[in-house]
């Protein structure tokens, strides 16, 4: 799915809208439990489908059949059908999957749709297919909230254009390399220590700003981990070594149950200006590494 963009990229949702219901679909009617929000349009109208049942497997992504069941149709073939536009501001490169699927027996074979973007004409004419769907891609273009996406009818129509489903993502910078191994590493140990952690997956800072919630990460090509923010998150056990973690600059394990020693490697950060061990179970005295550091502890 969504194969129309390579690895090194993540897409992120901005919009996924089912056009013409008045329902929210999602699991079991999208097998992967996407969300897809009923909307219509200004002026438009919506109609329902005279069909019931649709052949999905012409679409690579699979929308549901539920979000093909109606549309927004415009009034006649002079009037046009706008995206509704919630982008940035400033340039993001998108990536849009926009599905058709005819709603009328006796519009099938009539009813041709062309696509503009800023005024210039995308692809050729749509065909929307009865019992079926066509999904139309839109790929390596850059888009804001200025930018136009029209459907219209194509000259050749005798009817007005239609739209069932759309979805739209920008797409994010490069993964490159991933978050610095050594960061990597410490996670790993954290996870392995603490059984809460474990279900946290994937790259821990990238894309950026869509980091793991309970770290921060500075949004370098290669990110490293500068902050753990593990307070109250029912730790329990003894701190596992995430000495690699060598520019951490924040440790807040405050309001768990950690217990044993206070770890020398605390002290061995390089970078570290705030550590918060309070409201644990740790026993014995502040480690040396510790001792005069210009580091606040609590």
């Amino acid at each position: 799915m969504y194969s129309h963009i390579d690895s090194n990229h993540a897409l992120i949702l901005q919009w996924r809208y089912a056009f013409g219901g008045n329902e929210t679909i999602r699991y079991p009617d999208d097998i992967f439990d996407r969300i897809w929000t009923p909307a219509v349009g200004i002026l438009l109208s919506e109609v329902k489908s005279e069909e019931s049942r649709f052949d999905i497997t012409t679409a690579e992504d699979h929308p549901p059949e539920a979000a093909l069941q109606n549309a927004i149709v415009s009034s006649s073939t002079l009037e046009y059908i706008q995206f509704i536009n919630r982008l940035p501001t400033e340039e993001h490169q998108v990536y849009i999957n926009a599905y058709f699927s005819e709603v009328m027996e006796s519009a099938f074979g009539k009813r041709s749709i062309q696509m503009n973007i800023d005024g210039k004409p995308f692809l050729s004419p749509i065909v929307p297919p009865l019992g079926s769907v066509k999904e139309v891609y839109i790929t390596n273009i850059t888009a804001s909230a200025n930018t136009t996406f029209i459907l219209q009818a194509s000259d050749s129509s005798t009817f007005p254009p239609i739209l069932n489903a759309l979805e739209v993502f920008t797409i994010s910078d490069s993964f490159n390399a991933g978050t610095d191994s050594r960061d990597v590493d410490g996670l790993l140990e954290l996870k392995f220590a603490f059984e809460v952690l474990v279900d946290w997956s994937g790259d821990p800072c990238l894309p950026y700003p869509y980091n793991w919630d309970w770290i921060e990460c500075t949004s370098d090509a290669k990110p490293r981990v500068i902050a753990l923010y593990l307070g109250g998150y029912e730790l329990q056990g003894t701190l596992p070594d995430f000495s690699s973690m060598t520019a951490l600059e924040t440790i807040d394990l405050q309001n768990n149950t950690i217990e044993g020693p206070i770890p020398d490697f605390l002290g061995l950060f390089p970078n570290l200006k705030t550590l918060n061990l309070s409201y644990n179970r740790f026993n014995g005295s502040i480690p040396a590494s510790l001792v005069n550091k210009n580091i606040e502890i609590e």
